[in-house]
């Protein structure tokens, strides 16, 4: 005898199916028709939504229920638990019906700049909470989002960090090699880190690395130069020598791959011992970018490269990165000498 459960929300991402108790509710295990999806979803109705739709708390628990977040990375998850807290903690208890108050916005704002002292902390307090809000508002829980734009406090646009030739050189000579062999990977690829560390040997080709991005999904494709085939290379030597085989083209020195806080601590250690200061991991892929201009490569031909989208490109090389590169306006002069010639 079959069971015609009530309620039920279905929503399709990245080809599958996911089921939530209801609209906007936590979502259920097992699939339609099997013992597991009824039990589940008797046990989500008996608790008679404890947690509920009318107070802020509520609305956080129907966004970490969502396919919207559960689909994000594994990093920006936990980076958003920390905020989930401060708000239920906050906030928990705020009727939603006060969200259309336009005094509220004050509230958030305040609470927001309370953290200024940390402001890349305080813009993703804010950001969270707007993302919340706005994933309420989709599924017609409120109709308001009182943390609509409200601009950011992190000014830092990282003008001056690119990496210089005599920096990447301090790595090379004093870092692991598994240090090094990640920030080379990086650098001639202009990939995130988290995507770096993940690369598997399958993704390595005869003549490019293909992966795709987990911030974005996006499928990219970067030809293996001379440089990177040697580091490559020797990543695979290394790997055998030491009978240390993994399908990760990046390990640890025990031969495991990395994690994302195993990676940073062992970085921050390398970095200090190369006596390499005021740069991240991150700032290779703004350098990468920049490599590529000065190489001559177009804002489209970095974007296939990169995986940026073409916009993100122009705003790095026009405003975070060359801004402070010689080397692009010598060319115009010296190609102008050239032609006088």
């Amino acid at each position: 005898m079959r069971v015609k459960l009530k309620g039920i929300h279905r929503i399709k991402s990245r080809g599958r199916y996911y089921y939530y108790a209801w609209r906007g509710g936590p979502r259920l295990q097992g699939e339609p028709g099997t013992p597991e999806f009824v039990v589940s979803y008797n046990a989500v109705h008996q608790k008679g939504k404890e947690v509920s739709l009318d107070t802020v708390k509520g609305l956080v628990a129907t966004y970490k229920a969502s396919a919207e977040y559960l689909n994000l990375a594994d990093t920006t998850r936990r980076d958003y638990s920390s905020v989930f807290k401060m708000i239920e903690d906050d906030f928990g208890d705020m009727p939603t019906t006060a969200l259309k108050d336009s005094r509220v916005r004050h509230v958030f704002k305040k609470w927001r700049d309370a953290h200024a002292q940390t402001p890349r902390k305080a813009d993703r307090m804010w950001s969270v909470l707007k993302r919340i809000f706005s994933h309420s508002i989709d599924n017609g829980i409120i109709d308001i989002n009182p943390c609509a734009g409200g601009g950011r406090l992190y000014k830092n646009t990282r003008v001056s960090s690119v990496w210089t030739k005599d920096e990447v050189e301090l790595m090379r000579t004093r870092a692991p090699y598994s240090i090094w062999a990640a920030l080379s990977l990086a650098l001639h690829t202009g990939q995130r880190q988290g995507d770096i560390l993940a690369l598997q040997w399958s993704n390595v080709k005869d003549q490019h690395i293909q992966l795709a991005q987990a911030k974005t999904g996006k499928e990219v494709s970067i030809r293996i130069s001379q440089e990177l085939r040697i580091v490559v290379e020797e990543l695979k030597r290394r790997q055998k020598g030491s009978e240390q085989l993994s399908t990760f083209v990046l390990t640890n020195s025990r031969g495991k791959p990395w994690t994302s806080d195993g990676f940073k601590t062992s970085w921050s250690k390398a970095m200090k011992a190369a006596e390499v200061s005021g740069r991240t991991f991150h700032d290779l892929r703004g350098t990468a970018v920049t490599r590529w201009a000065e190489a001559g490569a177009t804002v489209p031909q970095i974007a296939a490269l990169s995986g940026h989208s073409l916009k993100d490109v122009e705003t790095i090389l026009e405003k975070h990165y060359l801004s402070k590169t010689q080397t692009l306006g010598d060319q115009v002069i010296l190609g102008m000498d050239r032609a006088r010639k």
